[in-house]
């Protein structure tokens, strides 16, 4: 089973691979307007749509056994507001 933030590039690249071994995929989705929708290889009833960053993170630590992290634009939830 693979967990990812359900949206493209190394997120779907990850839930591709496990779909097509035969696994089922879990997508952690966050509702924004300029956010892209679930890719097509999450598990349909595996999808979940967050309206919270810390949500979606919780759910991220709590489900893992590993974690792989891939900086880049969605990174951005992560970054430190300027004083």
């Amino acid at each position: 089973m693979v967990c990812s933030g359900g949206g493209g590039g190394i997120m779907e690249a990850a839930n591709r691979g496990a779909a097509e071994a035969g696994g089922r995929t879990v997508g952690l989705n966050i509702s924004l307007p300029e956010e892209q929708h679930t890719n097509p290889y999450v598990t349909p009833e595996l999808s979940f749509e967050f309206r919270y960053f810390f949500m979606r993170k919780l759910w991220f630590a709590h489900m893992a056994r590993a974690i792989a992290v891939f900086p880049g634009v969605s990174a951005r939830s992560t970054k430190c507001p300027k004083s």
